[in-house]
Parts: C-alpha cells; structure tokens; sequence
C-alpha cells in the first residue's frame, strides 16, 4: 500500500476507535442490531453502506476490541452516520490502494497494469467485503450434506453434533421470532390508541389525557422490549439443551469485551467465529442470525480441514457438490433429459467428466469444482500473480474449461463417441449428428466474483471457441429457483445460456445473480446488444427479484419493481470517474 493511503487508512481507523472508545458498546451493537434485523428491498441504499453485513462485522469486531474511556456519549443520529461514513471511507481506502499512480494521474496509462489492478481490487472485494451471499436453507443444506457423517470427530472435538448445532441456532432463531410476535401485538395496540386520539371528537378531554399516556408509556415499554427482541437468557439455554452443551455453545460462539486484538478489515475477525455478545453471565445478545448461521458453517468446516480425516472429507465435499449440482439440474429439466454422472472416454477410467446431461439435442457438459479460494493478497503486484495461479491451478477454473472442452472436441470429431462408467461398462453412446449444441459449464463451491462472471479476463481459450458458463452452486440453486417459479422452461434457460456466452465480454457484474436478474426482468438482453459499448456494468439492483421471490414464497410481500427501461452504465467511463465520484462521496 502506498505510504499516503496508509497514512489515511491508519488514520480513519484511529478515527473509528476513538470513537467507539467513547460510546457504550451495547449501544453500538443495538444499533448494529436493529439495522440488521430486516433486510428488504434496497437494503444498501437504506442503510448507506457499500456492504452493510460485512462492514457491520467488522464493526462488531472493533467494538468488542477497543477499550472504554470514562466519559461515555450517547450514540445519537448524528454520530452514529458519522459511523458508516468512516466505515465507508476505510473500504475505499483498500480499494483505492490498487489502482496504479499512473491511473490515478492520467498519465502514460499502462491499460494491462489497469486490467490487472481491476480484477485484484474486485477480486479483493468479493473476499473481504462480501458476506456469504446465500439463504440460510442452502447453508443448512450444505452442513447436513457435508458434515453430519463426520459425527463422532465433531462431538470428540467440541461435545456437541451437527444436529445440535443446527437445533441451537432454531432455538435462538425460534427465541427471537416469539418475541417479535408479541411486539407486533403491542404495535396493535399503540395503533389502536392511536386510531382513538384521531377520532376523539368521541372522547372527553380527560380520556383524551389518560389515552396519551398510557400511548406514551406503550411506546417506551415497546422501545424497551424492542432492544431486548435479540437477547437470550443462559439459563434459558441450559433448560432446553443441558449443563454440558449450553457450556460447549457458550465456549464456541460467544464474546466479551476487550478480551481482542483486533484492528484492520482484512484480520480475522474475531466475532466472524464468535458472533453472540454475552452481557453479563446472565444474558446473551445475538446481533443477527446470519453470523450465528455463518459461525456454525466456518467452526465445522475448520475442524474438518484441520483433522486426521481432512482427505475423506475433501472428497466427501466434491462428491456432495456434484450430487448438489445434479440435483438442481433435475429440478430444471425433469425427466426431459437424460442424467450421468462420473463418466469416463476410456474404460480405463481416463478423462473423467463429473456430470453430462443430454436434454434433445443439446449436450451440458459440466464440470464441478469444490477447491477453495485462497485469501487475496494485500500487494497489488503480487495480488494478481496470485488470482492467476488459483484460475489455473489444477481444480481451478481454467483446467475445468479444458476437461470439458476436451469432451465436447471428442464428440464432434467423431461420428459416434462411447462414454464409460468407472468399471469400464458404456453408459452411453452419442452420435455427432444428433446433436446441434454443446455447452460447456463449470459449477464451484464459492463464489468467484468478476474472474467468474467475466472469464474474458482470465480465460485460455481457442479465438473460435464460445465462453463457457460459471456459476457457484449457490447462485445455481437459485437462479434455477428462479426460472421455476417464473414458469421458464429448459428452452428459456438454453437462450439464457447462449446470449450470455455471446455478450460474454459485453456484460460486466461481480455476481451471476446480478445478470440472471436483469434476464428475469426483461426476458432477454435485447436492449444490452442494442448499445454500442464495449462493457456495461448491471446494478446490483436486479438480483433483488430473487429476494422477492424467497419472500413471496414464504408468503412475505417484498416491494420490488424495476423501471421499464433497464439501467446500466458504459464502463470505461465509469473508472474515468472512479476518484472523483469517490471524493464526492465519502469525503464531501
């Protein structure tokens, strides 16, 4: 990092814990709290952040970690957007350290040296700044699939089941919903009293008078009972799960105050592995669920990772995710399509494919990849070479390409190719001629951010050759949730499969969601092959139609609608206002 951004990074955080250090940390996690409880429509705009959940945990991480001064102050309004504003202006510190000084002064432009600076500084971004972007069911999911067969060594290591986990975080999850339901009970009646005061030409004064104060002591009692809504009693815990397990969960995922040291967003954070906030020994306060369900996730993974069985459970991972992603498939084409999984070209089991569909006369060739991302690092000189490697390294990205490429060059060279099963038996035979498309996908466990949804930027492949598609299993689960419940056919999901290879270097979006919302609001992407730019950048804005549809399947009304004509922006003009949009907006 350059000296001067250094300076001013150290700076902002200095700036943050000085303040911290005057406010009542209970106060800062309320907030913290009552921001996080509701995430609907526009979240990021409502809250001001660039990223509320991730920015928030690190928030948490510094609240916890810095010391208390004697004279505490209130965290009124103002303060608390003074907050987010420094929260805002440490994120585009860091990101500002990747841009080369030749960028940032127009001058003798090294346009590769850019390129590289902007997939390291997204690549950064994705890690650090974004929040496991999924639902809770599909992290749920994904523990019973990975890790309940591995039991016996979770309970050695912390006297607890995967069942037990998954049913503490119901517990806490079931605690908090109680009580909002009789907040909500308690709101109808201040409505009511409400409702009585506009209309009292039927009250007498002296009604009047007692109404607005039992109005009065309602709304502070509901303010009270508000900021309690995410607190859990201990012995509450210990009733439901016993002596043994509350302590093992009081061990695992709670913090205290000051016991860290813990300073910049790119550390471990602390309450990343630690989320719930114990008050007293007493009381527990649970900020949100999602860090509950996110600690859960990182705790069982560590211990498989770092066990004498870390080798069965990489493979139990790889096997999972395949049946993960085959299962989806299913779920678009039905029994439309013909299914096979682990196939081989040779019956010596050489060239092997995880999963090949055939659906009329189309063939998916799609290969899963369940490696994972290694941290980016800080040095935007060494960050890229980093990027690189991970793209190309044996289960990485570009060696799925060319496994699946290798498959689909067999079939068209041949009038007829056999594929095998691993004992050497045919499992299918595929004529040339019968088929009139291939396409070729690559499935990964994690996100892969824009190195994923853009592959022009990374990408090996022949000039004649389409882009393929990748995706995190994640983002497929729920762009296929989404095609379903928008009543799209196979046929509509093949379309959104070619346009995508064909505009491949035209769109640009850190997020598969962020495209695949834009398609479900508009049904193509006429308007983008309309414009003459070399890029556009889709907002963030269109994957909300998947939060609307979670919701609306639950029954939850979701306030979601996109204007006639969709919005985007060119680019390249959008980095030539990289620095002064930024100045305008985090330190006007």
């Amino acid at each position: 990092m350059e000296k001067n951004s250094y300076k001013e990074l150290e700076s902002k955080i200095d700036n943050l814990k000085e303040i911290i250090s005057k406010v009542n940390t209970i106060e800062i996690l309320l907030a913290i709290n009552h921001e996080t409880l509701i995430v609907r429509e526009n979240y990021q705009e409502r809250i001001g952040l660039t990223s509320p959940f991730s920015q928030f945990q690190y928030l948490y991480g510094l609240a916890v970690s810095t010391e208390k001064i004697t004279e505490i102050v209130p965290l009124d309004s103002e303060l608390w957007g003074k907050i987010k504003k420094i929260l805002n202006q440490i994120f585009y510190y860091y990101g500002d350290n990747f841009f080369p000084k030749e960028y940032k002064s127009k001058e003798n432009i090294n346009m590769k040296l850019l390129e590289e600076s902007e997939i390291s500084m997204s690549a950064f971004i994705e890690y650090f700044n974004n929040f496991m972007l999924c639902y809770v069911e599909q992290i749920v999911d994904r523990i019973k699939r990975w890790f309940k067969k591995y039991d016996n060594l979770i309970k050695i290591e912390t006297n607890c089941s995967v069942d037990d986990f998954l049913d503490f975080y119901g517990f806490i999850v079931n605690s908090t919903q109680k009580k909002w339901k009789l907040l909500y009970k308690q709101r109808g009646n201040i409505d009511e009293i409400y409702r009585e005061l506009n209309e009292k030409l039927y009250l007498s004064e002296f009604d009047c008078f007692l109404k607005t104060i039992t109005l009065h002591r309602n709304l502070e009692r509901l303010e009270r009972e508000f900021d309690k809504l995410c607190e859990i009693k201990i012995c509450e815990i210990k009733k439901r799960f016993g002596e043994e397990k509350t302590i093992a969960f009081l061990n695992l995922f709670t913090i205290s105050e000051n016991n860290q040291n813990f300073r910049y967003y790119t550390e471990e954070n602390p309450v990343s592995t630690h989320p719930i906030f114990k008050i007293n020994d007493q009381v527990l306060l649970n900020l949100n669920n999602r860090f509950l369900m996110n600690a859960i996730y990182i705790l069982l993974n560590n211990i498989l990772e770092k066990s004498r069985k870390k080798g069965k459970f990489f493979k139990t991972r790889s096997i999972e995710s395949e049946n993960k992603t085959m299962t989806m498939f299913k779920v678009l084409f039905k029994d439309r399509a013909s299914y096979f999984q682990n196939i081989f070209e040779e019956p010596n089991k050489q060239f092997e494919h995880d999963i090949l569909i055939i659906f009329e006369k189309n063939i998916f060739i799609i290969e899963v990849k369940s490696s994972k991302k290694r941290e980016p690092l800080r040095d935007p000189k060494r960050a890229f070479k980093r990027i690189e490697d991970d793209f190309n390294r044996e289960n990485g990205i570009q060696k799925a390409y060319e496994q699946a490429l290798h498959l689909k060059n067999r079939i068209l060279n041949n009038k007829q190719t056999i594929l095998f099963d691993e004992r050497g038996n045919v499992r299918t035979e595929i004529l040339r001629d019968s088929i009139s498309e291939i396409y070729l996908i690559c499935v990964t466990r994690e996100s892969f951010g824009v190195i994923a949804t853009n592959l022009s930027l990374l990408l090996t492949k022949p000039d004649e050759e389409k882009y393929p598609w990748c995706v995190n299993i994640f983002d497929l689960e729920t762009i296929i949730d989404g095609f379903c419940y928008k009543k799209l056919k196979p046929e509509d999901f093949i379309y959104y499969l070619k346009k995508r290879s064909e505009l491949h270097k035209v769109i640009f979006a850190i997020d598969e969601l962020d495209i695949a919302g834009y398609f479900l609001c508009y049904g193509d992407f006429k308007d983008i092959e309309s414009k003459r730019a070399d890029r556009v950048f889709l907002s963030p804005i269109y994957c909300d139609i998947f939060d609307k549809i979670y919701y609306e399947k639950r029954g939850i009304n979701y306030n979601f609608e996109v204007d006639e004509k969709p919005s985007y922006i060119d680019i390249k003009k959008e980095f030539e206002k990289f620095n002064r949009l930024t100045q305008e907006q985090f330190f006007d």
